[in-house]
């Protein structure tokens, strides 16, 4: 059984991954999460702090999941706060990996690290230019530029996943849907910002299930540096599906309303090439 390390348990991702772990008889979790996760015999969580692990917590570990980050929905988080957890503490955690030996590493990245280049209404590929546009997408885009330049000198085994919009099981109440379930259930009109917005989105079960296999994929293969998208690869307009979950939802159509309160509308479009495929790849 091969030994899996996940930071951000608790994470709308990592709550996924915990529960389709079940379907994995050949991997074994460690989770590190800031809150209570549910437990299982598969599942082993590590109750210390992300910045206090020593080089002796990845004796026997396998593969790492980097899933923690922060500033991802608080778009008031300062850049020093962002580089501090995202880049500097991240950093430090990959180096006692390595110092143990562990040399498996699947990172989660945003597709927002593309920054303006998302105004430009066209699918993005994994070789686009990244040009963040908030202190979180810089922070992400520091550590991936970072993690590669160790990968390539130390032979790591490295993925990045640049992770387009996903929505479902275990969501945070100021997301889409659930904002959408809140203003129905106290039946009051809800205004859809930027509905014109370009958007692939996700269902997280396959999001959380594509990350799994990856970690399969990774034990076929040796010095691996890869960067690839996860994501549907179809997209529309945000508008459209907004109002399809508000309907399926129960809402009523006269109180579903679009507003564009932004000129400068990111559309997140992946093209199907940038796309991990387990078919393609394993």
């Amino acid at each position: 059984m091969n030994n899996v390390l996940l930071t951000g348990a608790s994470g709308f991702i990592g709550q996924n991954i915990i529960k389709n772990i079940e379907f994995h008889k050949d991997l074994k979790l460690h989770c590190h999460a800031n809150k209570k996760i549910t437990k299982n015999k598969k599942i082993n969580v590590i109750k210390k702090q992300f910045n206090k692990f020593t080089s002796s917590d990845f004796k026997n570990i396998d593969i790492i999941i980097h899933s923690a980050s922060v500033g991802v929905t608080n778009n008031n988080i300062s850049l020093e706060e962002c580089i501090d957890f995202n880049v500097s503490e991240s950093l430090i955690f990959f180096q006692k990996a390595l110092h143990a030996g562990c040399k498996n590493w699947i990172v989660l990245g945003s597709s927002s690290e593309y920054g303006n280049n998302l105004s430009k209404a066209k699918k993005i590929d994994v070789s686009e230019t990244l040009k963040p546009a908030d202190n979180y997408s810089l922070s992400k885009s520091l550590l991936y530029y970072s993690l590669m330049s160790i990968a390539r000198i130390y032979n790591i085994n490295l993925i990045y996943l640049r992770i387009f919009p996903v929505y479902g099981r275990y969501e945070k109440n100021h997301r889409l849907i659930p904002q959408m379930e809140k203003f129905i259930k106290l039946k009051k009109k809800f205004i859809l910002k930027n509905p014109d917005a370009l958007i692939d989105y996700s269902d997280v079960v396959d999001v959380s299930k594509k990350i799994l296999n990856i970690c399969k994929y990774m034990f076929y293969k040796k010095n691996l540096l890869e960067t690839w998208h996860i994501a549907s690869g179809e997209n529309e307009f945000l508008k459209n599906f907004a109002l399809r979950k508000w309907l399926e939802l129960g809402g009523n159509r006269r109180d579903f309303k679009c507003k564009n309160l932004n000129k400068n509308i990111f559309h997140h479009i992946s093209n199907k090439k940038s796309i991990w495929n387990k078919n393609n790849n394993l």
